[in-house]
């Protein structure tokens, strides 16, 4: 038995030198076949993502442990884009179909703004996709979704080659998923592979994927349409205006309704806006959407005669630098004007910068 087992052994290793020496020869591999579901960074020469835009559907890619991936229109081009599972307040992002079970063609929702980031690509266990080796001998395999088509080098020992046809179909189920490490991809230019594995019985304790650092280019917000509010047409006063950075416009930014422009202050604290209405307004609630330059501590004041302020309590954040969105309740009083002192900076090298006051009745 012992012999049987060793001839086996040598003619399993015969037929794959043989492969082997015939795929150096030949770049084509017609079809590679993950042996685990392999989640794959797909980067792309766009400086920031923007935002979400609530109540859009976005064709869903997969399910990665930070998010949910989906293909993102641009100016430039389609691109793969990552939702966070939630932001920074804890609430969810989007409703997903991913609970329909059959994903593809899927879509998820997205429930409330929140910032994009650089997304990724799940190649599905023992799905085919084409692929070819390139003049360094790595695998690549060629992704296609929709209108988005890119090459994605691979590790050698995470596919397998059989001859079947090419699809890019996803699994009528969707299975629970561990993620561990995978194996990194020769040579080191290629991108950094985490393999998905599916759960088995086992003692070993899974592998955290640690949460990536904050892009420190500042996303813009989505190239939405007009954001209609209770504050657009306010007169707005401001301490200071800073306006030679990208997107940086007039303190009207503030209160346009547009999602792609934005107000900053000069270098230094504290600042001020000040909102005033051409009729009170029975406000019930601000939201502040602030670029990473944003405020850790800053106070609200309202008014009913633009003269005398009723001001709240500072808000005190700790927080990264990364936009966020500050919601702020108010009384329903009518008010005729809104004051924000901003009092100390996330980082005292930059100023404060805001994209949009909304305000709610």
């Amino acid at each position: 038995m012992n012999r049987l087992h060793r001839h086996t052994g040598i003619l399993a290793w015969l037929l794959w030198v043989t492969w082997n020496l015939a795929a150096q020869g030949n770049p084509s591999l017609s079809n590679a076949v993950p042996r685990h579901n392999l989640v794959i960074p797909v980067p792309s020469a766009l400086p920031h993502y923007g935002w979400t835009t609530p109540n859009t559907r976005y064709d869903y890619v997969g399910r990665s442990p930070l998010g949910y991936e989906v293909l993102l229109e641009t100016g430039s081009g389609t691109v793969v884009a990552r939702i966070p599972f939630r932001d920074e307040w804890g609430r969810v992002s989007v409703d997903s179909s991913e609970f329909d079970i059959r994903i593809a063609p899927g879509t998820v929702n997205a429930r409330i703004p929140v910032p994009l980031s650089s997304g990724a690509v799940i190649l599905y266990r023992d799905q085919p996709y084409p692929a070819f080796r390139d003049e360094d001998g790595r695998i690549i395999v060629q992704y296609t979704l929709r209108n988005f088509t890119t090459n994605l080098p691979v590790a050698e020992s995470n596919v397998r080659f059989p001859v079947v046809p090419a699809t890019n179909d996803i699994p009528s189920t969707n299975p629970a998923i561990t993620f561990t490490t995978a194996e990194p991809v020769p040579p080191a230019a290629a991108p950094a592979v985490v393999e998905v594995a599916t759960p088995a019985p086992s003692t070993e304790t899974p592998v955290v994927v640690p949460k990536p650092a904050p892009v420190p280019v500042p996303p813009a917000k989505p190239l939405a349409g007009r954001r209609n509010h209770a504050g657009i047409g306010a007169t707005v006063t401001v301490s200071s205006t800073h306006a030679t950075e990208a997107n940086e416009g007039p303190p009207d930014a503030l209160v346009d309704g547009m999602l792609t422009t934005r107000w900053s202050s000069e270098y230094t604290e504290p600042q001020h806006v000040i909102l005033t209405f051409p009729k009170p307004i029975p406000a019930r609630q601000i939201n502040l959407f602030w670029e990473t330059a944003s405020a850790v501590r800053y106070a609200i004041s309202t008014s009913i005669d633009g003269t005398t302020w009723q001001a709240q309590p500072p808000v005190t954040k700790q927080v990264p630098a990364e936009p966020r969105t500050d919601e702020i309740p108010l009384t329903r009083t009518p008010i005729t004007a809104i004051r924000i002192d901003l009092l100390t900076r996330i980082n005292p090298n930059w100023g404060f910068s805001l994209y949009e006051v909304e305000v709610l009745e």
